[in-house]
């Protein structure tokens, strides 16, 4: 298990030097190897974190209302922090870009939380 389980999720950041301008969520970690090198084995990283974009997530209504982009971001950076690099496979949960509602992953759909009451 990476980090031992002790990976910090951040939400609401902004982004990190360097990181292309339309991601909105990244994983940074430590290894022996260096910072964020997946060629290291996963089970020797630590200080992991978890960061979703302030541009894309910038309020709780907003994590709500883009539940199925917002949870297949986050198996898809815990997939890096398991080890996975990018996966260009259609449908998988690696892939770098989102792009296709018929791969959000079982759990998210059925974890959906509710929806805000629309006032009139």
């Amino acid at each position: 298990m990476p980090c031992n389980g002790k990976i910090k999720v951040l939400s609401q950041r902004p982004l990190a030097p360097g990181v292309d301008p339309a991601t909105d969520a990244w994983v940074t970690f430590d290894t022996p190897l260096g910072a964020n090198n997946l060629a290291a084995p996963a089970s020797t990283y630590t200080n992991c974190t978890i960061s979703f974009a302030r541009w894309r997530w910038n309020t709780a209504a907003s994590m709500r209302e883009d539940w199925d982009i917002l949870c297949t971001t986050m198996i898809h950076e815990y997939g890096h922090l398991l080890g996975h690099a990018h996966d260009l496979a259609p449908g998988s949960v690696m892939a770098p870009l989102f792009t296709d509602y018929s791969s959000v992953p079982r759990i998210c759909k059925s974890n959906r939380p509710a929806r805000a009451a629309r006032r009139r």
